[in-house]
């Protein structure tokens, strides 16, 4: 579809005896869909805002943006948002969705899904469509599979307990309560990619990075020739948000300064108390690998991949300092599948 359509229009889907409407949010839907937030995470939702129609509707209708909503029946049932991922440039993110609780068992996630990667290839073309999916129950993993979508990594120990607490993101094992909640990505690479490149990356990880790109259908040949250490400034943005303990550095350029810009960020960071911190990097020249043995020295480990970026294909590294309550995680068999690889590369401590 054109822009003016998702815009503007409809469309119409039948299922059995149903009708599912999918369209743009409008201002009229927002007190309805703060409710339903409301209803499912009381005030532990990460973003206040969400409780106010009015500035939950500047925030979804704001540049870089697009946000749908279903209807069944012509009964609003649901709602779902997509926007430009600042972590991985010219990567979109889809996310916020809630489903009204009368209208569940319908597919509604997944219908506002596929409509939202649609939307991404026909009007925002982005590289690629990610999702952020939590590890307490596998019903938004399956909704993401089925809409497209393929797990690529993790972000274990991201979610404190105090926010989004749900029936579906609660613990269930009374002794993990208090520990952090982890997430998954899914991914959908939009760039047709036929073509054979070379990536640099360790040899322990060819495993993990493989078997995503195997289900992406991309062709990349993984190599660890070619280390050397960069002579060059390094450049790191970091993003701190305290109230997840939670921090991502992003790395455009590696320098040989690298492992001391790494090392002091780190100590600021434990002083904030940040107990969960991603690093990324492109996986597209050989400073890559030099990026990754002082990583792994640090304390990271291979978390992710996201192919085919404004800068490449994008290595993320996590390290964590709390327990991961692997107990309480129900997975799909393919994010099962790319768990096991990653823990295999985790330090002990943390496996």
């Amino acid at each position: 579809m054109d822009k003016e359509t998702y815009l503007t229009g409809t469309l119409e889907i039948r299922q059995g005896e149903n009708i599912i409407t999918l369209r743009r949010a409008g201002r009229g839907d927002m007190p309805a869909i703060s409710d339903a937030i409301y209803q499912e995470y009381g005030t532990t939702y990460y973003k206040d805002f969400v409780y106010d129609a009015d500035k939950l509707y500047a925030y979804l209708s704001s540049e870089g943006r697009f946000s749908a909503v279903a209807e069944l029946n012509g009964e609003l049932a649901g709602h779902m948002g997509t926007w430009e991922e600042k972590q991985f440039p010219g990567i979109w993110e889809m996310g916020m969705g809630i489903v009204f609780r009368q209208f569940r068992g319908h597919n509604i996630l997944t219908y506002l899904g596929k409509y939202l990667l649609a939307y991404n290839i026909d009007v925002s073309k982005a590289r690629g469509l990610m999702g952020h999916n939590v590890l307490t129950h596998s019903i938004s993993q399956t909704q993401s599979e089925q809409g497209g979508m393929v797990v690529n990594g993790f972000t274990l120990n991201f979610v404190p307990s105090d926010i989004l607490i749900s029936t579906f993101t609660r613990h269930k094992n009374p002794e993990t309560v208090n520990e952090k909640s982890s997430y998954c990505y899914h991914y959908a690479n939009l760039i047709p990619d036929t073509k054979e490149k070379t990536v640099y990356l360790a040899d322990e990880v060819t495993d993990c990075v493989q078997y995503i790109y195997n289900t992406q259908k991309l062709k990349r040949v993984c190599t660890s020739d070619g280390f050397a250490e960069p002579a060059d400034k390094s450049t790191l943005v970091c993003d701190i948000n305290t109230r997840f303990g939670y921090a991502a550095i992003q790395v455009p350029e590696i320098g040989s300064d690298f492992a001391e810009r790494c090392r002091k960020a780190l100590t600021s960071m434990k002083e904030k108390n940040i107990t969960t911190v991603d690093l990324s990097f492109s996986a597209d020249s050989p400073e890559a690998l030099f990026a990754y043995e002082e990583a792994k020295k640090a304390g990271f480990f291979f978390s992710a991949l996201f192919p085919n970026t404004e800068r490449g294909d994008i290595v993320v590294m996590e390290k964590i300092s709390t327990r991961v309550a692997y107990e309480d995680l129900e997975l799909t068999e393919n994010a099962q599948m790319l768990l096991d690889k990653i823990r295999c590369l985790m330090p002990d401590a943390q496996k």
